[in-house]
């Protein structure tokens, strides 16, 4: 269960990958740098680039609106992005906390499940 409170503030991007089905950890990018800011008022943003001098809007992840928590489930419910099959939507994220680190991943799917690691 995430307290809400507890998920406010800025947080740094430490690592991203992809967690296959055996468990069996993929880098998404070894120079990837990104910020996540959830405020008190249910906002929320996350910037992250893929590449350390962006140039293409491949090259980036951004978006942001308001979350909201149910239990162990972070629900980011997009607003503005520069991607139009993500306006007007909800992402779910499973959170949780080891030490100082914020743990999001998505839910399995196909090819495994995403796992971001954010430190404040």
């Amino acid at each position: 269960m995430i307290d809400p409170v507890d998920l406010i503030g800025h947080w740094a991007l430490v690592k991203h990958g992809r967690v296959d089905h055996l468990g069996n950890y993929h880098s998404t990018g070894e120079r990837m740098n990104g910020q996540l800011i959830y405020a008190a008022d249910g906002s929320m943003s996350v910037f992250i680039t893929k590449v350390p001098q962006p140039v293409r809007l491949s090259d980036i992840i951004v978006y942001s609106g308001n979350y909201s928590v149910d239990g162990s489930k972070v629900f980011h419910h997009i607003k503005v992005s520069p991607y139009p099959d993500r306006l007007n939507t909800t992402e779910i994220r499973l959170a949780s906390f080891r030490g100082d680190d914020l743990i999001l991943t998505t839910e399995p799917g196909e090819g495994g499940r995403y796992e971001i690691i954010w430190r404040r």
